[in-house]
């Protein structure tokens, strides 16, 4: 079970980033840049709270997105 939501969120994770990705091709304007911070900001959080699930399967507790990283490298 545990497992299956690693998967999950490694494939919400991937496609955030192709969403991401997408709005990168975009010609540069106001409403294509809030669009690619927005997008961004989904990326980071799913990225931290995605790495945060696979640690914690490891037994490793992590709170916050700092402390997530740090305990990654």
């Amino acid at each position: 079970m545990k497992s299956e939501l690693i998967v999950y969120s490694l494939n919400r994770w991937d496609a955030a980033l192709k969403t991401l990705d997408m709005v990168l091709k975009e010609h540069e304007n106001d409403i294509v840049r809030d669009a690619t911070i927005k997008r961004f900001e989904y990326c980071y959080e799913l990225t931290w709270k995605t790495l945060r699930r696979f640690l914690l399967l490891r037994g490793v507790e992590c709170n916050s997105p700092k402390q997530t990283f740090k305990s990654a490298l």
